[in-house]
């Protein structure tokens, strides 16, 4: 692959980071994890990974880590009033011969509405990024937060 990613980003930094075509997926989500900690400015929010070592091929880790990185934001967003306390987890794992990645937060409950209703810019690309994975997203129905399985 030729192209070329400028930027000082968590993504960007992938091809330079491991300039391989595979990847494995927890250790990236780690690293994506300490970088929006970071961004979000807030030492209240914590985001924690539980990740399987899944091995996987860049474009594609590339895809989730954009989506991850939406998701915690909008967790964080929408989860919880300026300096309020909070724990997001980002949890990937194979299940049976899919892939399942959940992103979750003990913060204000996230509605099916907001799901199918919202015209936020966040909610859209999280839709967007699910679908090039040919992935479905949806509302974890066991605790707060989305869940995409592809």
């Amino acid at each position: 692959s030729t192209m070329c990613w400028r930027g000082k980003n968590a993504h960007d930094k992938l091809y330079t980071f491991y300039n391989v075509s595979e990847i494995d997926i927890g250790e990236y989500l780690r690293h994506i994890a300490s970088e929006l900690q970071v961004l979000q400015g807030s030492a209240n929010i914590t985001i924690e990974v539980k990740a399987e070592k899944i091995i996987m091929d860049v474009e594609k880790a590339l895809l989730i880590g954009l989506m991850v990185s939406e998701m915690v934001n909008n967790a964080i967003k929408h989860g919880y009033e300026k300096d309020q306390e909070g724990h997001v987890t980002i949890q990937f794992a194979k299940k049976e011969k899919k892939l399942l990645l959940s992103v979750l937060n003990d913060g204000k409950l996230l509605t099916q509405d907001i799901l199918d209703n919202s015209t936020g810019l966040g909610i859209s690309l999280i839709k967007t990024f699910s679908k090039q994975l040919s992935g479905t997203l949806q509302l974890d129905d066991k605790q707060n937060g989305l869940k995409v399985i592809f």
